[in-house]
């Protein structure tokens, strides 16, 4: 490993086309600048392979620092290694056991559970989520221990207030397609055509939320009156959709400069600190028809 330093930050994440990530990449190279560096970045897709390379690629530059949005906390020497060796790393949203570095990312799980609660007031016991992940089963056992924290958080958050109230959680409405419109689409359709169906679905992103519309446009059901709609991460599209979506937000741009800082500045390691995701509830929940 070459610890040579050239001036630059690395950066290896899933790739650019979530249309939130460009918020929190800008925070990133703002705080890089500020300190006199450039940022290079290198998309792994969320395959550890395409993240063994994406790392090398970087370290063979010569960078200063890593944040690293890692593919799957289950396969995850290569990282090991590196926080072991002494590299500056933190790790973007996702917590990975046995990487000692700090994590960037926000109280999901809470948030989640705000969700739920929301949607428990209005009388929805069936609640679909939807989140791409390359896994073998595309069906979720509850406790299951899943490959990104992240979507880990958002499950259990959504689910924990079912178990509270005394409820049985609708672990059957929770899908993994592939990371393909098609995929994601039969994945909503499926849900829509259980004897039960939910009466609330849920997407894990904006780009899974793209889909979930899609399909319940085509279907013709009617926001919230047939099924009410949420999704995780803010655009300008949610607010402007008819009826506007409720959508779970967290501070980006914050937390890409944050994580920055702390890839500049290993010292602060011990700085470590959740950030705070909302629900920002909308027209596009409502209440159960009794």
């Amino acid at each position: 490993m070459n610890t040579g330093r050239s001036g630059s930050l690395g950066i290896v994440g899933r790739g650019i086309t979530n249309p939130v990530w460009p918020v929190a990449f800008q925070g990133m190279v703002d705080a890089a600048r500020s300190q006199g560096l450039t940022v290079l970045f290198a998309g792994s897709g969320f395959d550890v392979t395409q993240e063994r390379k994406a790392i090398d690629l970087l370290l063979g530059k010569q960078v200063d620092g890593l944040i690293v949005s890692a593919a799957d906390r289950h396969d995850a020497a290569h990282l090991e290694r590196i926080s072991a060796f002494g590299m500056p790393l933190v790790l973007w949203e996702r917590r990975v056991p046995g990487v000692d570095a700090p994590v960037v990312e926000s109280d999901m799980r809470s948030a989640s559970s705000d969700l739920a609660a929301a949607l428990l007031e209005r009388g929805h016991r069936r609640i679909g989520f939807v989140s791409s992940l390359a896994l073998p089963s595309t069906r979720y056992a509850l406790g299951a221990d899943l490959p990104a924290s992240i979507i880990q958080d958002k499950i259990e958050g959504l689910l924990a207030p079912f178990a509270a109230a005394g409820l049985t959680p609708p672990v059957d409405l929770v899908r993994f397609p592939e990371r393909n419109s098609e995929a994601i689409a039969a994945a909503y359709h499926s849900l829509l055509d259980d004897p039960h169906p939910p009466t609330a679905l849920v997407a894990s992103d904006s780009q899974v939320a793209e889909t979930m519309v899609e399909v319940v446009r085509s279907r013709k059901l009617r926001v919230p009156d047939d099924v009410s709609l949420a999704m995780y991460d803010d655009l300008s599209w949610a607010r402007l959709m008819d009826p506007p979506l409720t959508v779970i937000v967290e501070p980006n741009y914050e937390m890409g400069r944050y994580a920055a800082e702390l890839a500049m500045d290993p010292e602060r390691a011990s700085e470590e600190r959740t950030f705070s995701a909302r629900v920002i509830l909308r027209p596009s929940v409502g209440s159960v028809a009794t």
